[in-house]
């Protein structure tokens, strides 16, 4: 069985890919993919947001604590 491929569609309007999971959770990790980030499916076509893909691991996006003024 193959992985899922899954083209990135950037901001910028390009596509990116198609990338198997693995690869997708990488950019998560360097900034590239986020919560908002649409995806398109390489064998269907069919557009998902990241959150509707399972396995993909976002990174929330925490504040950090304010930092102590004194």
């Amino acid at each position: 069985m193959t992985s899922m491929q899954y083209f990135v569609l950037g901001q910028d309007g390009q596509r990116y890919g198609p990338v198997d999971l693995a690869t997708l959770n990488v950019w998560v990790t360097e900034q590239r993919v986020n919560d908002r980030t649409w995806l398109e499916d390489a064998q269907t076509g069919q557009r998902l947001l990241s959150t509707e893909i399972p396995g993909l691991v976002l990174v929330q996006n925490v504040q950090a604590p304010p930092s102590d003024p004194y």
